[in-house]
Formats: C-alpha cells, sequence, structure tokens
C-alpha cells in the first residue's frame, strides 16, 4: 500500500507532552476563572458521529460555562508546539512562534492584530470535526508554549463541515481506511490460503 508513518516520538517526548498538556489545561482553567468565568473542563474521550459511526474525534476537553441566565457547552484542544521543521519551539512564546515562522505555524496575525488560528491549517479542520461531532457551537483553542498560554474561541462553521470536511473524511474512510485495515487481513488470508495450497 506504500502508507508510511512520519512522526517520530520517544517515551520521554510522550512523558513531557502529556505533563505540558496537563499544566496548559490547569493554567486555562485559572485564567478563565480569573476573568470571572464559572467554568468545569472535563476528559472526552473518543466521540463518534451520532450519524456516521466510522468518523469520530477526541478533544482535549469538554467545557461547561455556569452563568445565572445560562449553561452553554463547548470543545477544549490543546497544542504544545514542540518543534517546527527541524528547529525547537519549546522556549518561545506564541508571539515569537508566529513571528520567526510565519504560515509555517498554526496561529496567524488577524486584521485585529491578535493572532488567531489559520484557518488553512489542519487544526483548523481538526477542531471544525470535533465540534460537528461533538455537536458544540464552540472550540477553545488553546497554544501553550514558552510559558505563555493563548486562547483563541473558534465558532462551528457547519457550511465548512458540510461541504468541504465530511466529504473527505467520508472519501479517506472509503477508499484509505479500508484498505489500509482491511488490506491486511485479506492478504495475509490470501498468504495463507496460497501456501497451503502449494504445500498440500
Amino acid at each position: 500500500m506504500g502508507y508510511q508513518k512520519k512522526s517520530f516520538s520517544t517515551p520521554a517526548m510522550k512523558g513531557e507532552k502529556t505533563m505540558k498538556r496537563r499544566h496548559a489545561r490547569c493554567t486555562y482553567i485559572r485564567e478563565r476563572e480569573a476573568v470571572g468565568e464559572n467554568m468545569s473542563v472535563r476528559e472526552t474521550g473518543l466521540t463518534l458521529c451520532p450519524t456516521m459511526s466510522y468518523i469520530g474525534a477526541s478533544a482535549d476537553g469538554y467545557v461547561t460555562c455556569h452563568s445565572v441566565d445560562t449553561c452553554c457547552c463547548g470543545a477544549l484542544e490543546i497544542k504544545c508546539p514542540f518543534s517546527i521543521g527541524n528547529e525547537s519551539v519549546v522556549h518561545l512564546t506564541p508571539h515569537l512562534i508566529a513571528e520567526r515562522f510565519g504560515n509555517k505555524f498554526c496561529l496567524v496575525k488577524g486584521e485585529d492584530g491578535m493572532l488567531h488560528l489559520n484557518k488553512s491549517h489542519m487544526y483548523y479542520a481538526q477542531v471544525q470535526g470535533e465540534m460537528a461531532i461533538m455537536e458544540l457551537e464552540w472550540c477553545d483553542f488553546v497554544v501553550y508554549s514558552g510559558d505563555v498560554i493563548l486562547v483563541d474561541r473558534i465558532w462551528a462553521d457547519l457550511d465548512y463541515w458540510v461541504d468541504s470536511l465530511l466529504p473527505k473524511l467520508k472519501s479517506f474512510y472509503v477508499h484509505i481506511a479500508r484498505e489500509i485495515l482491511c488490506g491486511k487481513y485479506f492478504m495475509e488470508c490470501y498468504e495463507r490460503e496460497h501456501t497451503t495450497t502449494l504445500t498440500a
């Protein structure tokens, strides 16, 4: 099939990423509470699409904001960048990373002068998919780097989900995922059958 895994990670790297994500989550909660939000964050696990169970999403948290009049819910997605290309960015703030790497980074400076999630970046598709599958209206996209946290609230874009992302996910499942998942099984069955025939 010719598919290759590109990423490389050691147990130490995974442990450090997990620790940074936990710290980012705690910082996010503290900062939201500091501005007067009464909120809670819980783990989500895997959520399957109600109408297409072969499509799922796993956000970093399910956020519930409580107020006197209303209760609203959203997703939480945390990114703790370690490197861009071959260059470490662990100790750089999100603003310095954006200045240095431009469109290679997930955040870009908007017309308001603030950093926002780049709509052409793969993380934008990720959070839009999470919101659609989890049936939520917003996602707090958190970037934590250099001991600085940046939160960008992303609103669900149903047109993007229906017209662009969902057709691509369906196509991936039908044409690629099934080949990856089933191809190996059928090749092993084929080889067993032909090996048995040849030796009999």
